[in-house]
């Protein structure tokens, strides 16, 4: 029993440190996009740190502006990768989706079911903005769109 304690103790003050390390950087931020690039990241640190198997991300993104969206997900890609952790990601934005994904999963209107699933075939080692100057982004992009529009 005392050794559960001692390996759960450790993620316990990491927790502790990054959520501080949050707390600081909320009050410094108010409102500003670079340091809400910082508050994301330690967010993510912080959920890493309890070393779940799959991650849930429920629209990650939706509060920042288009530059800083583009480097924190850069920056999620980057450590999800890192980490070898998988991640469900909840989002509304198609190229956001093309960018941060392996497979998308396309929901119907509801009662919600799902209609479509595309298995992406990018090079796994591409940026997220290498993704979006490939041919296959295109093609992609305009397949799910014309799935989506569907549902409008």
């Amino acid at each position: 029993m005392k050794q559960n304690y001692l390996i759960s103790r450790q993620p316990l003050e990491k927790i502790r440190a990054i959520h501080y390390t949050l707390a600081i950087l909320y009050k410094i931020s108010k409102g500003n996009d670079a340091c809400l690039h910082y508050i994301q990241r330690v967010a993510l640190i912080r959920t890493l740190a309890l070393k779940p198997d799959i991650l849930l991300l429920d629209e990650p993104f939706s509060a920042l502006d288009y530059v800083t969206r583009l480097n924190v997900s850069e920056d999620v890609l980057q450590i999800l990768r890192m980490e070898g952790k998988s991640a469900i990601m909840v989002t509304h934005n198609l190229e956001e989706a093309l960018t941060m994904s392996d497979t998308i999963i396309v929901l119907s209107k509801r009662p919600s079911h799902i209609k479509n699933i595309y298995v992406l075939d990018f090079d796994k080692d591409l940026s997220a903005m290498e993704k979006k100057k490939t041919d296959l982004f295109l093609k992609y992009y305009n397949l799910i769109w014309k799935d989506i529009d569907e549902n409008v």
